[in-house]
């Protein structure tokens, strides 16, 4: 059950318009540009690795849907190594972001020559690892350059501008795929990635040495009784420690969700392809459609219950598999995928809701459980959807996908339920 609700302080604009001024801050400004062209890279490549791995490889859609899930698994497993690296060295971090970012986007070059499907499981395991710890960077350094008043508005900032840049990526690397074949597309994500690169050239060490200095006195002065006492000789209490219960319920439903967004980045734009719809139009537009939407979202969640952005994205996310499965005109299809852009923004009130519902000092953990769930239904969905697409087809995978959004919508219903109540009693 949730933990302990955080009491709202009222909102001080004074304060807010002094906090507002760090987002122009030179490392933030350049963490932004790095993001929006990490993830313009990524999802661009995304929209024709299927087709590379499918078509140009001849690997079925199962073993592809058991290659995605390794990827996320590596990328699972990098996670808490990779924030602990930045942590520790975030001092001299410049450098090894740079080099981790370089291998990162050189890494798309492994599934264009890749000979063997031992060698494709390859590429995916250093891609998957790569992706994950050069995902870690943008948000656990901008949340060291921006005042703790306004870092909600700056992630949102961050998430909103990356998406609407990249929001014809995936479509658009599909199509150049079949225009143009697997080699200029694959050639074109990797120079987005370094164009992202040459931004962290820019970085100011003064700063990261500034905020390493701030978190080891911080660290100095933290009583050791605000973490969990965790026996050493019990590894399995260790383990769990790692995780926040406050969090789980949240952490659960956004993670159960991602198999909906699985068959979108994975096998979308290969079933419009083969359908000859259009998913580049639709994909683009909602995609700008959902940026300007998950900006304001992260702003209004200071003002507003994010428990009500999250059942309108549910009632959506339930709904566009349906029209999926009934679509037979490339119309009826970019409507689908429309309503699955416009409504892909639950991830962000999901995480407010967790933090307000747990301890201050366990927010690391809170973080921790929100990733480790969506990598883990991740993992999942990649291997159950591209079973099901391969043995039952995309029409029944669409309708049960349909039928899980109705469970995920009610239950969130009633954790919402029960939250209100139990903020009414302690009101």
């Amino acid at each position: 059950m949730p933990g302990n609700t955080v009491p709202k302080k009222k909102l001080d604009f004074s304060e807010l318009k002094t906090a507002a001024r760090s987002l122009g801050n030179r490392n933030v400004i350049l963490l932004i540009i790095f993001y929006a062209c990490m993830n313009y890279s990524c999802y661009y490549k995304n929209g024709f690795r299927g087709l590379l791995v499918m078509d140009d490889h001849g690997i079925s859609a199962t073993v592809y849907g058991s290659m995605i899930s390794i990827f996320l698994i590596c990328g699972l497993l990098m996670r808490t190594p990779g924030g602990a690296i930045i942590d520790k060295f975030r001092a001299n971090i410049k450098p090894i972001f740079i080099v981790a970012s370089i291998i990162k986007g050189a890494s798309a070059l492994l599934y264009l020559y890749a000979t063997s499907t031992t060698m494709m499981y390859a590429a995916f395991i250093i891609d998957g690892l790569l992706w994950s710890f050069v995902g870690i960077f943008p948000y656990a350094l901008l949340a060291t350059f921006v005042d703790r008043k306004i870092v909600g508005t700056a992630f949102a900032l961050c998430e909103g501008i990356s998406f609407i840049v990249g929001s014809s990526a995936r479509g658009l690397g599909a199509k150049m795929f079949t225009e143009m074949g697997a080699t200029i597309p694959t050639y074109i994500s990797f120079g987005i990635q370094l164009v992202g690169v040459i931004a962290i050239f820019f970085f100011d060490n003064e700063r990261l040495k500034e905020s390493a200095e701030e978190k080891r006195t911080e660290e100095k002065n933290t009583p050791s009784a605000d973490t969990l006492p965790v026996k050493q000789d019990n590894p399995l209490k260790k383990l769990f420690a790692m995780f926040s219960v406050a969090a789980l319920p949240f952490a659960i439903l956004n993670g159960a969700q991602y198999i909906v967004y699985q068959i979108d980045s994975s096998f979308l734009p290969y079933y419009a392809e083969k359908m000859s719809f259009d998913y580049l139009t639709p994909a683009t537009t909602g995609g700008i459609i959902v940026g300007i939407i998950g900006i304001v979202i992260g702003i209004l969640c200071d003002v507003v219950k994010p428990g009500y952005f999250v059942i309108f994205a549910f009632t959506g996310q339930m709904l566009f598999p349906f029209i999926l499965a009934s679509a037979e005109t490339s119309a009826m299809f970019g409507a689908a995928v429309m309503m699955y852009y416009v409504t892909n923004c639950y991830y962000m009130p999901l995480q407010i809701m967790a933090v307000r519902n747990s301890k201050n000092t366990e927010q690391g953990r809170v973080n921790g459980t929100m990733l480790f769930f969506m990598d883990f239904f991740s993992i999942i969905a990649n291997i159950l959807l591209g079973y099901s697409v391969d043995n039952k087809g995309y029409t029944f995978t669409f309708t049960w996908l349909g039928y899980l959004g109705i469970v995920l919508l009610l239950a969130f219903i009633l954790l919402f339920i029960y939250l209100q109540k139990k903020e009414k009693k302690l009101s």
